[in-house]
Parts: C-alpha cells; sequence; structure tokens
C-alpha cells in the first residue's frame, strides 16, 4: 500500500496569516497521531495569477492555438 499523505491548502493573501498557522499546525499534529507525510500550500505561493488574468485571450471561449 502506497504511503498515506496529507495536502493542506491555506487561502489568505494576507500576512501574517492566521489561516496558514492554523493549517500548518493541524496537519503537523495529523501527520503525527497517523504517520502520514503532509505539505502544506498557500495560496500566495500561487501568486498575483490568481488575482487577474494574464491576457485577454483567457477571457474567450475560444480555443488558443
Amino acid at each position: 500500500m502506497a504511503a498515506l499523505k496529507l495536502v493542506g491548502i491555506a487561502g489568505s493573501f494576507n500576512r501574517p496569516s492566521k489561516t496558514l498557522a492554523l493549517v500548518s499546525h493541524i496537519a503537523g499534529i495529523a501527520s503525527d497521531k497517523h504517520g502520514f507525510t503532509s505539505k502544506v500550500y498557500d495560496m500566495l505561493d500561487v501568486g498575483p495569477s490568481l488575482e487577474t488574468p494574464a491576457g485577454a485571450e483567457i477571457l474567450t471561449d475560444r480555443p488558443r492555438p
């Protein structure tokens, strides 16, 4: 059986982030208790690409060439 993994995602763009701290804390506790690995991702890592489209072509329904 493959090793179990926990993925935590925090969706706050604020710093310092209480959400990120909470998700990291819970992931650590769950990993220690149940013996699996965990990784926490933060929406800030994705960067500003979530806030605005990269170009007008992204807003259309037409497929890109």
